[in-house]
């Protein structure tokens, strides 16, 4: 059990730099005058390279067998990017009012990362 806390506190700080990580791509990017869509796509593609590589070596010190966990990842990462534009889509259309954007919001952030920790633990980074 001890073992479970120690990796759902590591899972979530390396959640918390890998979302620092994407606010500041994010930020450069339109300092630069990318346009947000892009650069929220590619501020979010270095947070879950960022996440993939921290949890990887870090949080569950998963050992290389192979390429399977890097194929599981990016399917991961297209789902991911799924569950972001449909919650973008509920806090930008459906809920207009700002309580329900604030509602929406905190539903997309605990219902991902539920999935993420348990994607990553027994299926990307499973110990054999």
């Amino acid at each position: 059990m001890k073992k479970h806390i120690k990796e759902i506190f590591k899972f979530l700080i390396s959640g918390g730099i890998s979302a620092l990580i994407t606010l500041i791509i994010l930020n450069i990017l339109l300092l630069i005058n990318i346009p947000l869509i892009a650069s929220s796509m590619i501020g979010y593609g270095g947070g879950i390279i960022s996440s993939f590589f921290l949890n990887k070596k870090w949080t569950f010190e998963f050992k290389d067998r192979g390429g399977k966990p890097v194929n599981v990842f990016i399917v991961f990462m297209l789902y991911n990017i799924i569950v972001m534009i449909l919650f973008g889509y509920l806090n930008v259309g459906f809920l207009n009012l700002i309580k329900y954007k604030f509602i929406s919001q905190i539903l997309s952030i605990i219902i991902t990362t539920l999935l993420n920790f348990t994607v990553y633990k027994f299926f990307i980074f499973k110990k054999a």
